[in-house]
């Protein structure tokens, strides 16, 4: 799983603003990433959360223990990663779903209103030994997302529109891929 950055901490006070106020919003949370709140319906009604690719869980545990009063599902494509985040939330006490899959795909039967929070992969794949040394401690995969490392935020964003029940999306990238 990834180590937490404070842009973390960005997403998710952006996230509990979403909720409150249902705005579309780009916001700068780090040095050249942003989190970005888009509606694609009204918030108002929205029941759960969603953490597409939770990693160690700490945006779905952080946003289960600041909103109790909502559902949060966190998956992730990684069996161990969602064996961490589990471990993490029972230590927490946060009541979270947990489900395996990629994408949207472990969702598509929830028929309830909610809301995408995600930080996905969206480093460009990086040119033969240019791999920062901050990362190399890091899986690839939740890192990198294709030449211009946004293979994952199109699908994610292409699917979401899809669900008749997604209210709206937040979520991490470089600032020149919003």
């Amino acid at each position: 799983v990834l180590i937490p950055r404070p842009s973390t901490e960005g997403l998710i006070e952006l996230a509990l603003d979403f909720l409150r106020s249902g705005r579309d919003e780009v916001r700068e949370i780090d040095t050249e990433i942003v989190g970005v709140a888009k509606k694609y319906s009204a918030v108002q009604d929205v029941s759960t959360i969603v953490d597409i690719g939770t990693g160690c869980g700490c945006i779905a545990i952080t946003l289960k223990l600041e909103r109790p009063d909502l559902n949060v599902i966190a998956t992730d494509s990684s069996v161990s990663a969602l064996e961490v985040a589990k471990e993490n939330a029972r230590g927490l006490c946060a009541d979270i779903d947990s489900r395996v899959g990629d994408g949207l795909e472990p969702v598509l039967d929830v028929a309830e209103p909610f809301i995408i929070v995600s930080n996905p992969p969206y480093i460009p794949v990086p040119v033969a030994g240019s791999h920062e040394s901050s990362l190399r401690y890091e899986p690839r995969e939740a890192l990198y997302a294709g030449f211009d490392g946004k293979d994952i935020i199109n699908g994610i964003l292409r699917d979401a529109k899809k669900h008749t029940c997604c209210r709206g999306i937040v979520l991490e990238c470089r600032k020149d891929q919003c």
